[in-house]
């Protein structure tokens, strides 16, 4: 019997993330912060639960696509000096995807390089910040598996 032959929904073989623990630990932080340190600190900590609005974004599109796949969701992979954090790991009977979740707000530019911008108004200050690419990130991923 194979490990596809009865399955005919998808199954989260791990569903945790380690993001609520994350921010947890960076709330923990914070009191111990100078002014600058606590902006800094509630930036990322925004930003980390907007991934996590995004991650349960896709969650709820894998669990309700009704298709017969496996699916791993924060998964960490290393091997010799290359590690590598994957959002989600989704295997069918004949293909496995990487999906790598963003949650953006901002107008995204993407330059000549491949280069990610993001541009965001607040009233009347504008910020410009590059982001990491999420084409660069899980061709990491891809690399990193292969090995």
């Amino acid at each position: 019997m194979g490990l596809f032959d009865r399955l005919r929904e998808p199954v989260f073989l791990k569903e945790s993330s380690k993001a609520i623990e994350q921010i947890e630990k960076l709330k923990e932080l914070e009191p111990k912060l100078n002014s600058e340190g606590k902006e800094k600190i509630k930036k990322e900590i925004k930003c980390i639960e907007y991934g996590i609005i995004g991650e349960k974004n896709i969650e709820f599109e894998l669990r309700n696509s009704h298709m017969p796949m496996y699916i791993i969701h924060d998964l960490y992979i290393e091997s010799d000096d290359l590690s590598s954090q994957i959002d989600y790991l989704v295997i069918t009977k004949k293909i496995c995807f990487v999906i790598e979740c963003k949650n953006l707000f901002g107008n995204i530019e993407i330059n000549n390089q491949g280069d990610f911008i993001r541009n965001i108004d607040f009233g009347s200050k504008k910020i410009k910040e590059g982001i990491y690419s999420p084409i660069t990130q899980n061709e990491r991923h891809l690399k990193l598996m292969k090995k």
